[in-house]
Order: structure tokens, then sequence, then C-alpha cells
């Protein structure tokens, strides 16, 4: 069971990494001006989130429900802690939405609309 717990954490902190990474991409890339550097920054996003975050944070929810279901863990805190994990879950959603919007939207030329009127890097 200490393999199980491992796992959860090595892919809980990975999950966060990604977590807090990704908007700063959506910055950098709204940054870029040469068509490269927008190609760049179109993959490393792509990258980050479809090959790092949304596995880690699948294989977070399997290992955490190994870990409940394993130790039959139970009281007021879990319900708590299910509520943070919902959050986290919604937040990855979001930057899902953001992600693809982002995308669209620096295809076509334009400023994602999250970031119309903002003045980055200066």
């Amino acid at each position: 069971m200490l393999v199980v717990k491992t796992l959860h954490i090595v892919f809980m902190v990975t999950w966060f990494a990604g977590l807090f990474y990704l908007p700063r991409l959506f910055v950098y890339h709204c940054l870029a001006t040469d068509a490269i550097g927008i190609e760049r920054f179109k993959l490393m996003e792509r990258k980050l989130y479809f090959g790092i975050m949304t596995p880690s944070a699948i294989l977070t929810i399997v290992f955490g429900a190994w870990l409940w279901l394993g130790f039959g863990i139970t009281g007021g805190w879990l319900h708590a802690k299910m509520a943070l994990v919902a959050i986290l879950v919604a937040q990855l959603g979001l930057e899902d939405v953001a992600l693809v919007g982002a995308v669209l939207d620096l295809a076509q030329g334009a400023v994602p609309h999250a970031l119309e009127g903002k003045q980055l890097g200066k």
C-alpha cells in the first residue's frame, strides 16, 4: 500500500505543477510575435495538458480511490478533501476550455478573450 500512496503523491504533484504552469504558458503564447514561437507554445500547451496533466489527474484520482477503498477511511475531513478534489477537477476542465479557446483565437489571429485589453509584459 506504500507504493500506491507514493504513486498517488507523485501524480498529484505532477498534476499541480501543470495546473500552475499552463496559465503561464498561455501568457507566453500571447506575448509571442513570431510564427515559430506561437507554434512552439501551441505544442507545449497541448503536450502539457494532454500528455502530462490529464493522465496525472486521472492517475491521482485512481490511486486516491484505491487508497480510500483499501484503508476504508471515513470522517468529515474526507468530505472536505473530496470537495477540494472536485474543485481541482473543475479547474482542469476550465483550463481545457481556456486551452481550446486560446488556440482557436490565436489561430484566427485574435487575442484570446481572457486577455483582451490587458497589457502583458509591459
